[in-house]
């Protein structure tokens, strides 16, 4: 007697036999009933395969993807199952239906298994505000926040330079490729909701609290984003420095720049950049650590238009160093 046999006489493919005898919980139990009465009553008694999936189910990483057709973590489940691999860990992959309760399935599976840990893709946020205690299991919630953030929105590679990896979303489909591009650049992916407005930038000078900054410069874009291409020809695209704003915003912008670079512990220098919107709000985009230092770089030229010339500024950089 085999598992062959045993699925032909309950009516149900071997998968599910497989899953029955491992004890799988996502078998409905009218299915296990009628599956295990079959092997009662032939006297099967499961191979030391089946009993080693068994054991091999219980050490395995849960991975619970939320919607049977959320293709925008396809490529996240290959390479999470990968990098799990070279940590000499198996995988159980679930995929559950929108309506199903991620949380409440999870608790059943730790019950009954106990496995190591738990990576939901996907879910609803408010399963887990409620009854998320339920689980005791290390878990990671990765969730699709895109349709909070709402559309255009950006994809990009938390620590990448020069727009790598950065992608403009205007529409859900495009999200799985967006996300992927993002990931060959970092291990860690972040979603922006898009700001109305441009961008401005300033420059920083200094080891806190003895700043200095240098004007402020803004981008002006015909279309699109401030991309790879955009940033080094400038086909259709222009930065002005000092940027075409009111003194009064640009000594804000100023000293949010120290304000972001101390609160964030940076030294020597950096660029904290910004969006100015059409009501006038400056809200903070990023931090660029290592900006561009050539003689023609939005940097320098930040510095150049507040007073201090390229050698000046190189000169500083270099005095702040051997102070430390």
């Amino acid at each position: 007697m085999t598992i062959k046999d045993i699925a032909r006489l309950s009516g149900v493919g071997v998968t599910t036999v497989s899953r029955v005898l491992n004890d799988h919980p996502d078998v409905s139990d009218e299915t296990r009933r009628k599956v295990m009465a079959v092997v009662e009553a032939q006297g099967f008694q499961p191979n030391n395969n089946a009993k080693r999936l068994k054991q091999q189910a219980g050490n395995s990483v849960l991975i619970l993807v939320k919607g049977t057709q959320n293709m925008l973590f396809a490529d996240l489940v290959e390479r999470l199952q990968s990098a799990l691999r070279g940590a000499e860990r198996d995988t159980s992959i679930h995929f559950l239906d929108e309506e199903d309760d991620e949380v409440a399935y999870a608790s059943r599976l730790c019950r009954e298994r106990k496995p190591p840990g738990i990576i939901f893709l996907g879910g609803d946020l408010s399963h887990f505000q409620a009854q998320f205690q339920c689980v005791s299991t290390p878990s990671l919630l990765l969730t699709n926040c895109a349709r909070e953030l709402g559309f255009p929105l950006f994809v990009k590679p938390v620590r990448s330079g020069s727009s790598f990896g950065i992608s403009r979303v205007t529409r859900a489909v495009e999200l799985a490729e967006a996300v992927s591009a993002a990931f060959d650049h970092d291990r860690e992916v972040l979603l922006e909701e898009a700001v109305p407005g441009f961008e401005v930038g300033c420059a920083v000078l200094g080891d806190p609290p003895a700043l200095t900054v240098g004007a402020v410069d803004e981008i002006e874009l015909s279309g699109g984003f401030f991309d790879f291409d955009e940033k080094y020809s400038l086909k259709t695209s222009a930065i002005h420095c000092p940027a075409r704003i009111p003194p009064e915003k640009a000594r804000e912008i100023q000293e949010a720049a120290k304000t972001v670079y101390t609160a964030l512990d940076c030294r020597g220098f950096a660029r904290a950049d910004f969006f100015l919107t059409p009501a006038g709000e400056v809200v903070f985009n990023e931090v660029n650590t290592i900006p561009g230092f050539t003689a023609h770089s939005r940097y320098p030229n930040m510095m150049k238009a507040a007073g201090m010339s390229f050698e000046q500024v190189i000169s500083a950089l270099i005095e702040l160093a051997v102070k430390r």
